[in-house]
């Protein structure tokens, strides 16, 4: 039977699956959501419980929680290979592709303006209301956007606009 929190146990899974591989690993290293500030709890991955997850045959970090996601955009998003192939996105119809329509590719698109990279081919532009067109359905996907209140400053008004709009409105979980 799945999990219906897959939100609240996703670490947990990923984790135990790789500790089967233990023998050819040593370490995990899941990256971090959001930063230290941030930091949404309970979620289904964080640097105060992933930690947790370690055996005396495999350590698990999660390091990055001291930058945001802009601030990581920023370090690897002018690579050309990063901008053409990357994928954050599992609700897509094709597999190892983006949607480019849900909340996580909007976000991404988000992260890469601000960053100052402009549009990634990998996940197509950032259209006017896409942002309006959203339904935030978790408190991680709310931190995540609340992340980007920082960056407002770097973004167009309307783009700045629209996040406020969104996290504005009520969380629909589910």
């Amino acid at each position: 039977m799945a999990c219906p929190e897959w939100q609240m146990t996703f670490g947990i899974a990923m984790a135990a699956i790789l500790h089967l591989f233990s023998d050819r690993a040593g370490s995990i290293v899941q990256a971090s959501d959001t930063t230290y500030g941030h930091i949404d709890i309970p979620w289904g991955s964080n640097p105060i419980t992933s930690p947790l997850l370690s055996s005396s045959r495999m350590r698990v970090a999660q390091p990055g929680g001291g930058v945001t996601r802009t601030q990581k955009v920023e370090a690897i998003g002018g690579l050309t290979s990063v901008r053409e192939h990357l994928r954050v996105c599992w609700e897509g119809d094709r597999l190892g592709r983006n949607c480019g329509r849900c909340e996580k590719c909007v976000r991404t698109k988000v992260n890469f303006l601000a960053a100052g990279h402009g549009t990634a081919p990998a996940l197509g532009p950032l259209v006017p209301g896409e942002i309006r067109d959203l339904t935030i359905r978790s408190t991680g996907a709310h931190a995540v956007f609340a992340e980007l209140l920082d960056e407002t400053d770097r973004l167009d008004e309307s783009t700045a606009d629209d996040i406020r709009w969104l996290l504005a409105q009520p969380l629909r979980e589910g």
